[in-house]
């Protein structure tokens, strides 16, 4: 992740660059690639890959008239949540947890619970197959479905976490 003062590495054919950026450019608004809603609860999260942030809203909110924008209840976001690229989002219906996919650059699927805020890390982590995409959840035989750019669906059980194996992973001509 970039930022004023980040170091900045590449392998070069005159050798190793290890110096800070001279500048940095970010657009600042945010561009919502997911949303999740759980309407029992008055919850939607919603999912910003610009700003690598989880945003929570209620789904009541109505800007203001003249507000630029509305002032979300909650934001995650930062280099301790493992998120970037999110473009998948799934709320828990019991626990409320907050499931999300990277897809580019991080490869993980990260928790997080319902009282998280800011910058932390978060309450579990497996370790999802590059370019995961979409998450559905089924409930009743609490398995984790994660579809992954181009063409496979993996499925993990619910509660995975860390480096656990998927229960079955759909792929291949066969499947169409």
């Amino acid at each position: 992740v970039g930022g004023p003062g980040t170091a900045y590495q590449a392998r070069t054919r005159s050798g190793q660059i290890n110096r800070p950026a001279l500048r940095y450019l970010k657009d600042p608004y945010a561009a919502w690639s997911a949303i999740a809603v759980n309407a029992e609860n008055d919850m939607v999260i919603a999912i910003d890959e610009n700003l690598f942030r989880i945003v929570e809203y209620s789904r009541k909110d109505n800007t203001p008239p003249g507000a630029p924008l509305t002032v979300p209840r909650r934001v995650i976001g930062g280099d301790d949540t493992h998120t970037e690229m999110m473009c998948g989002a799934y709320i828990d219906p019991k626990t409320l947890e907050v499931y999300v996919t990277n897809n580019d650059t991080q490869d993980w699927l990260p928790v997080f619970s319902r009282e998280a805020r800011g910058n932390v890390k978060p309450d579990r982590l497996l370790a999802s197959p590059h370019r995961a995409w979409g998450i559905a959840m089924d409930e009743t035989r609490q398995e984790l479905f994660i579809t992954v750019q181009p063409v496979a669906v993996v499925v993990y059980r619910k509660g995975a976490s860390g480096t656990e194996a998927p229960i079955r992973v759909l792929e291949g001509d066969a499947t169409e």
